[in-house]
């Protein structure tokens, strides 16, 4: 080195040093990353760290089950992705399977099951070839690159919707079932190291195989928006195999416009930023529509072995699924050969119930009932509580509603909205309907699409059936997500007669051009939609550091969240029991909370026989230490759940009671002046 050399690289180093220092004094007074901010993303990245390592696991686990059958000697036409989506959704069942047996032995310690989907996943993870994982992505990318054409502009606006649907999931939760239960069993379950009986809480005798996952996945890092995330990445999972499903009917643009219509309904949307299940319920739909697809090409019977897993997946996820399960039943009854009628049966219904045997267990075990809490009763259950929350009389007949039983898809999409009352979710203007366009182009059909459709006629006719015996009684089973199962079906339906329609004349009207037109055109209304909502409900500020993780909650929740924080305020091991109150997952972890989920506290005790005194007697006798009362104080506000319990005419008479009894054996101690009063014993 000479000598110019030397005095050049001591003057570019003093250069570099200065430029160092000078950026370092500007950041260290403006501050443009508050820790607020990287303590959201690095909450974020912890999450995806989460939710990859658990799929990866999950993935290897179940090719190992494929790798391992004779499907393997009998390829299908799936796509990567879509084998990929299905292989894990196998592996995440067999997981929550385990997590649940060591559960229930009292040996729910997560470190050391993620410490075992740690080491499967780097024994048995690994690629068969170099440069395997590389050209897996370079596909996967390649399929979903934003190009100037329908696809493209399909695509960008389906992470337009999606985007915010993530802010979601990373933010806390305050959608109504994941305080009431989808967060409160996994939060119960790790403060106690096992799964244990929550007399309770009769939502925590239901399978949980979802929530169970939703146990694991918090467990990691202690973040219950975790939970959330991985519902996120079923609904992703679901997506990428309705998508592969469209595809395989039709064609790629046709697997793109099935994507895109199950993204087309807002409802659907907000559910990837909930920690619910019922995206986990359209993934496993969409994945068993996938396999039958390929056992309808193939015939070969292990297909229904593992359509048979999937579906107690679905039906472990939530019990609704059932009807999915009869559909894809009859389906086969319908397309298998008289001889092999039996064998075909017995290789998706044997399967389907050593699966759910487990959850079954489960139930039997801590709830007295293998299917809790319905036929047979259970613990802390009768016959007046399963009318209750079957809303007895409040289905679509008692509600003078019976003429939208023959049209009910027609009459969710019109008449459903994400916040009213009834159908209670708004569909978009494709979902439900779009697979209707196939009674005017039916004929028009390629032969893979008259075969696809054929099927989908058989499955949408008994799902359809099954909805509308359902709702006509029952007031729960009216809300249309309660038929995700079929979403995915719908979707791929859909796609394929948009896609027909290309193929009608152009003369003398191009309809195809119109139809795509209408259909980015209303998209692009839906994405501004989900944007206005985010914007409304201060997604970004939060995840931004503006605003304090307190102030987004109180935004959320309005008196519920502060009301429930002033428990802290509490001696250590007090118990609360929260009154016309069924959200307990922000209760504080010093004291125990008893939620009222059927809004029966009061109204149950009376029912079975005993006076106002007496059942204040006994719960004190039970241990209670204060009552936390979600009641009005102003009466022309009605906005509580007294309010609402009292507004169903069988039930008036009991509360009309509760207000004397209340300040006769009680005292308070706090209100914050309308909603919520805290009291204890005088």
């Amino acid at each position: 080195m000479n000598k110019q050399t030397g005095f050049l690289l001591i003057r570019a180093f003093i250069l570099l040093l200065a430029l160092l220092l000078l950026l370092v004094g500007y950041y260290w007074v403006h501050k443009p990353v508050d820790l607020a901010l990287l303590a959201r993303v690095g909450g974020a990245f912890l999450d995806v760290v989460t939710i990859c390592v658990l799929f990866a696991a999950a993935h290897v686990i179940g090719r190992a089950a494929i790798n391992r059958s004779a499907l393997k000697r009998h390829p299908s036409d799936m796509s990567g992705y879509e084998t990929a989506a299905i292989t894990m959704l196998l592996g995440l069942t067999v997981i929550s399977i385990f997590t649940l047996v060591m559960g229930l032995i009292g040996l729910l310690i997560t470190p050391a099951i993620w410490v075992g989907l740690a080491a499967i996943l780097v024994i048995y993870g690994r690629p068969k070839r170099r440069g395997a994982i590389n050209e897996r992505l370079t596909d996967v990318f390649s399929r979903f690159a934003i190009t100037p054409s329908w696809r493209g502009i399909l695509t960008f606006l389906s992470l337009i919707v999606l985007v915010p649907a993530a802010l979601y999931a990373f933010a806390p939760p305050y959608a109504w079932d994941s305080l009431t239960y989808h967060l409160v069993a996994p939060m119960r379950y790790l403060a106690q190291g096992a799964i244990t009986a929550q007399p309770d809480n009769f939502f925590l005798g239901f399978p949980q195989g979802i929530e169970i996952l939703y146990t694991l996945a918090i467990g990691l890092f202690g973040r219950v928006s975790a939970a959330a995330s991985l519902h996120f990445a079923f609904g992703v999972l679901g997506v990428l195999i309705t998508m592969g499903v469209g595809r395989r009917v039709s064609n790629l643009t046709g697997g793109y416009r099935a994507a895109a219509i199950l993204l087309s309904a807002f409802s659907l949307v907000k559910l990837f930023g909930w920690a619910y299940v019922d995206l986990a319920v359209l993934a496993y739909s969409a994945a068993v529509l996938s396999v039958i697809l390929s056992w309808r090409r193939t015939h070969q019977r292990g297909w229904l072995v593992v359509a048979g897993i999937l579906l107690a997946g679905a039906v472990a996820a939530k019990y609704i699924a059932g009807g999915w399960a009869i559909a894809i039943f009859v389906l086969v009854v319908v397309r298998s050969p008289r001889r092999d009628l039996i064998r075909n049966g017995a290789a998706l219904v044997i399967p389907a119930l050593i699966a759910f045997s487990p959850f079954a267990l489960k139930g039997a075990l801590l709830y007295q009932n293998p299917i809790y809490p319905y036929v047979f009763d259970g613990l802390n259950w009768d016959a007046a509580r399963m009318a209750q929350f079957n809303g007895a009389g409040a289905g679509l007949i008692g509600m003078g509603s019976a003429w939208q039983l023959p049209m009910m898809p027609l009459a969710a999409t019109i008449l459903g909205d994400q916040y009213t009352p009834g159908y209670a979710f708004t569909s978009g203007a494709w979902l439900l309907t779009t697979p209707l366009l196939l009674i005017v182009i039916g004929r028009a059909l390629k032969r893979r699409g008259r075969v696809f459709a054929a099927d989908g006629i058989v499955l949408a006719v008994v799902v359809l059936i099954f909805w509308a015996m359902l709702s006509a009684f029952n007031g729960i089973a009216a809300q249309t997500r309660m038929m995700a199962m079929a979403f995915p079906l719908a979707a791929a339906l859909g796609g394929l007669a948009l896609t027909t329609i290309d193929d009608l004349p152009r003369k003398p009207i191009y309809v195809g051009f119109i139809v795509r037109a209408l259909f980015v055109i209303t998209f692009a209304l839906h994405s501004f939609d989900v944007i206005r909502d985010v914007v409304q409900d201060q997604v970004v500020p939060y995840t931004l550091g503006m605003i304090s993780e307190d102030d987004y909650l109180s935004g959320k929740l309005g008196a519920h969240y502060p009301a429930l924080r002033q428990l802290a305020s509490l001696p250590e091991g007090s118990h609360v029991r929260l009154m016309f109150e069924p959200r307990s997952l922000y209760c504080p972890a010093s004291v125990t909370c008893h939620p009222d989920v059927m809004f029966d506290y009061w109204r149950r005790p009376l029912r079975l026989g005993a006076t106002p005194d007496q059942v204040f007697e006994a719960y004190r006798a039970d241990g209670d230490d204060y009552w936390l009362v979600w009641m009005d104080t102003d009466p022309t506000v009605a906005a509580s759940g007294f309010d609402f319990d009292r507004a169903d005419p069988a039930h008036t008479a009991a509360d009309d009671l509760f207000p004397v009894a209340l300040q006769t054996h009680m005292i308070a101690v706090w209100t914050d002046g309308l909603f919520y009063t805290l009291y204890t014993w005088r």
